[in-house]
């Protein structure tokens, strides 16, 4: 079975778009062999304020 990589969104209201979507995550199967979070350097959003460790 082939591997494949997933993009977060990126928005105004990051910690509920990245929420939802590692949430949504949890039923892929076979799951991505990489999640890549995306994110405006600029930006105040802190990436270890999600409430998931590992899916």
């Amino acid at each position: 079975m082939e591997e494949y990589v997933v993009l977060s969104p990126v928005g105004h209201y990051r910690t509920k778009y990245l929420e939802d979507f590692l949430e949504a995550l949890k039923v892929l199967a076979p799951p991505p062999a990489e999640i890549v979070l995306c994110f405006d350097l600029d930006s105040e959003f802190d990436y270890k304020k999600l409430p998931y460790k590992n899916l």
